[in-house]
């Protein structure tokens, strides 16, 4: 079975579990922030935004109306606040961003590779995650780093004035990933193939890793005891261009929610079915 096959095969069951997606509670967890005594208890979302270095490269006519593909990437997310509810709706305080000596900040750096498939009568492009180098998450009190943007594929360039950064998470073990860039989406533009699109979501994406909490990090995440094993980050990106071979800036949203999967297998099928909500979200908002 060929790139093509795969890429379709996948974006079709994404699609097919969006009534199971739909249907998914995201797992609670508490927080001690640092610093203070506040506690965020029952959160149930990560909220936050992303900039990613890409780089596509590899392209091949596979058929008449499709282009594929590989392409790597690096990944800086920024944590904005959290959120509970069975979806993450609510929001709840916290000292994450905030001012004063209690504020700080939580980001990851994240590396990844695969493959895509361009329709090029659609214009829509599937993307798979296939492996990845991955990297870590940290607390940053005081807010005061800031970062290199590294070429696609390696881990960003982190300087901490005040040698105060705290990692709290490793994060290994790609266990699948996938997505899809549709330009012609009503919020998606204005672009070139889409002049009166409104709006920078231009496709969903999710993301299974592992998730091992470091000592410091069972500190922070004091909830359950012991944590959940697998992150499921998921969100919406700009537009980009595949066929482009030169390394491009794509910008968007990552939430990021908790679950332990036992197997590899049902873990795939977790995050094929919450790619297809996103889907089905997307689907609503054109409606």
């Amino acid at each position: 079975m060929n790139k093509v096959i795969k890429a379709l095969a996948l974006a079709g069951l994404a699609t097919s579990m969006t009534g199971i997606a739909s249907a998914a509670i995201f797992n609670p967890f508490t927080v001690q922030e640092p610093g203070s005594n506040n506690l965020v208890q029952n959160a149930t979302k990560i909220n936050g935004t992303y900039t990613e270095q890409a780089l596509f490269y590899n392209q091949t006519l596979s058929g008449p109306n499709t282009i594929t593909g590989n392409f790597k990437t690096s990944v800086l997310w920024n944590a904005q606040g959290f959120s509970t509810g069975p979806q993450g709706q609510t929001s709840v305080p916290s000292y994450l961003n905030a001012l004063g000596s209690n504020g700080y900040g939580m980001y990851a750096t994240f590396a990844g590779f695969g493959t895509f498939s361009l329709d090029t009568t659609t214009h829509v492009a599937q993307i798979t995650f296939n492996n990845g180098s991955l990297f870590g998450v940290w607390l940053d009190p005081g807010i005061n780093d800031t970062f290199t943007t590294p070429a696609a594929g390696n881990q960003w360039g982190v300087t901490d004035p005040t040698s105060t950064d705290i990692q709290i998470a490793q994060l290994s073990n790609l266990l699948g990933g996938a997505g899809t860039l549709n330009p012609m989406l009503q919020t998606c533009g204005p672009n070139t193939l889409n002049p009166s699109g409104n709006g920078i979501n231009c496709g969903s994406f999710g993301v299974t890793t592992g998730f091992t909490l470091t000592g410091a990090g069972s500190g922070y995440f004091i909830a359950p005891v012991p944590f959940y094993n697998v992150s499921f980050d998921s969100g919406v990106f700009n537009i980009f261009d595949p066929t482009a071979t030169k390394d491009q800036n794509i910008t968007g949203v990552l939430n990021a929610t908790f679950t332990t999967v036992p197997e590899p297998a049902s873990l795939a099928l977790v995050g094929l079915g919450l790619l297809g909500m996103g889907v089905s979200l997307r689907r609503r908002k054109q409606s």
